[in-house]
């Protein structure tokens, strides 16, 4: 079973600008509203979810570095229990048995810079973190108008932001993940430590019948962000080289 743990809550903010249609206005409206300023000073955040998928329920949480986009995420999801993180260099995850492995293979690197991006909000710096940033113009969907921006950050892989025209609260981030489009959705936000966090996140991937459904019960804000949080944890063993690259790997190994 493939948990998919899309915790992009870190970037789900918004703007004021009614007229904002270049990405420069939509993303510094976007900062404004979510609390501008409020995010001055704060080291890290640390998200505790419910979670609901796949004939299962649990409790997942993560914890992202504001400044560089670190991050760490963790679930207990029925007799799944596991961790996964990125460091600024390795991405690594936890298996249930406590085996850690990197991985560095098909397109785990470039999805992880993506959501150390998402998490440190560097689409708000002056440049934009590096990041390649289009306007696709404006979509709609169940009567509501969004600004779309299609954001590839250095080192990572294009996805598309979606901004309610309205609100301007940001909606849902499209990504492809092993080849899978996957879109996280978000919606029922709420004021914690003056910055806007979205409550319900539900991640879909293709198939209504495997939706994950995430609902914020915990959002805190650290006063430092220690590397150590992120960092590879030790292993629960060490694995041999075949059993190492098949974790690693998973399917893109089997199908060499």
């Amino acid at each position: 079973m493939r948990i998919v743990l899309a915790i992009v809550a870190f970037a789900a903010l918004s703007s004021t600008s009614v007229l904002a249609a270049t990405p420069d206005e939509i993303l510094s409206a976007n900062r404004a509203a979510t609390g501008g300023d409020a995010w001055n000073g704060k080291a890290a955040l640390r998200l505790d979810y419910d979670y609901a998928g796949q004939g299962l329920t649990g409790k997942t949480g993560a914890t992202a570095d504001l400044k560089y986009g670190r991050f760490e995420q963790d679930f207990v999801i029925g007799p799944l229990k596991g961790a996964n993180g990125y460091d600024g260099t390795h991405v690594w995850n936890k298996d249930n048995a406590g085996i850690v492995t990197l991985q560095e293979g098909g397109d785990a690197v470039p999805l992880a810079i993506n959501n150390a991006y998402r998490s440190a909000n560097l689409w708000w710096t002056s440049n934009h973190g590096g990041a390649d940033i289009k306007p696709v113009g404006e979509k709609t969907e169940g009567g509501a108008t969004y600004d779309v921006l299609t954001v590839t950050p250095r080192g990572g892989a294009a996805f598309d932001a979606w901004f309610d025209a309205k609100t301007h609260l940001l909606y849902r981030i499209a990504e492809r993940q092993g080849g899978v489009l996957v879109t996280t959705t978000m919606t029922g936000y709420r004021a914690y430590d003056g910055t806007q966090q979205a409550v319900t996140t539900t991640v879909n991937q293709g198939d209504l019948k495997y939706d994950q459904h995430l609902t914020l019960t915990a959002a805190r804000f650290l006063p430092t962000s220690d590397a150590a949080a992120y960092a590879v944890p030790a292993s629960a063993a060490v694995c041999g080289f075949l059993d190492c690259r098949r974790r690693a790997f998973g399917d893109v190994f089997r199908s060499t």
